[in-house]
């Protein structure tokens, strides 16, 4: 309450399953946008009617590529409370004409435990070929991989390292204009590692949130130069007339712009 007295045009923030509940109910109580690089999955339950997440939707995809190698059956390994969810909407994604089996499910939270997880499934189907679904951060996946591979090579030193395909799906696109741009403005600052020209999806989707804010600003303004010149008195904001946003008066009044915000962030482009 006391950041919206001083005046919220739009919020910029991560969100997780336990701080989603708190920034969406302020946000539509008082139709403040807020921008996210990704909500949670049980966001059915509390949608954000002025909220942008920029993380796509990729479980129509997942069953697309399913479908497209012509799997049956699969193994479902995750790493977060979301997965379950996911997990259920991907079964609510099938047909009549298209149906699949989940064989196994396991929840890990280190690449040790997944690959001790495949290597007892392996054991226990040696000559059935898997067909493994992960659905975790993009650095732990990266470590079970690497894992499994190096301890199915060094158990068996004739295995080819060709023996497993594997399709991913990329957020970031490291030949973009925009990528770049991040790295040109990293070098100028001191970073944990600035040999690495690596950024994580969750800094690339917050570095394009924040775009998207500053774009539908920049439309605005440009549009409507005086729209906020009422909103601003004697270095402070305000809000019909009233000082920020009171969030504690009993007849609560929504921020004026909050519709008109959300709408430009709603049509950024490029």
């Amino acid at each position: 309450c006391s950041i919206l007295k001083n005046g919220t045009f739009a919020m910029v923030a991560t969100t997780t399953a336990s701080s989603y509940e708190t920034l969406v109910s302020y946000s539509n109580t008082f139709q403040i946008p807020i921008v996210s690089p990704s909500f949670p999955y049980h966001t059915r339950l509390r949608p954000a009617k002025y909220g942008i997440s920029m993380r796509p939707n990729y479980l129509q995809a997942i069953l697309d590529l399913i479908q497209h190698y012509r799997w049956k059956q699969i193994v479902y390994i995750y790493d977060s409370d979301a997965g379950l969810l996911k997990l259920q909407n991907l079964y609510k994604l099938t047909t009549n004409e298209y149906k699949l089996e989940i064989i196994k499910v396991r929840r890990v939270i280190s690449a040790s435990e997944a690959n001790k997880f495949l290597v007892n499934y392996d054991n226990e189907t040696r000559d059935q070929l898997k067909h493994v679904v992960i659905d975790c951060e993009a650095n732990l996946t990266r470590e079970i991989i690497i894992k499994h591979i190096m301890d199915e090579f060094a158990n068996n030193p004739a295995m080819e390292f060709g023996a497993v395909n594997i399709t991913g799906f990329r957020l970031v696109q490291n030949n973009s204009r925009a990528y770049e741009e991040v790295f040109t403005e990293k070098s100028r600052h001191q970073w944990p590692d600035p040999k690495t020209k690596r950024i994580t999806s969750e800094a690339a989707l917050m570095y394009d949130g924040t775009r998207v804010m500053l774009g539908a600003f920049k439309q605005l303004l440009n549009e409507y130069p005086a729209i906020f010149a009422k909103n601003f008195r004697r270095g402070e904001v305000y809000n019909n007339n009233t000082r920020g946003i009171d969030c504690k008066r009993e007849k609560i009044m929504p921020w004026e712009h909050g519709n008109e915000i959300f709408h430009r962030l709603r049509n950024v482009s490029g």
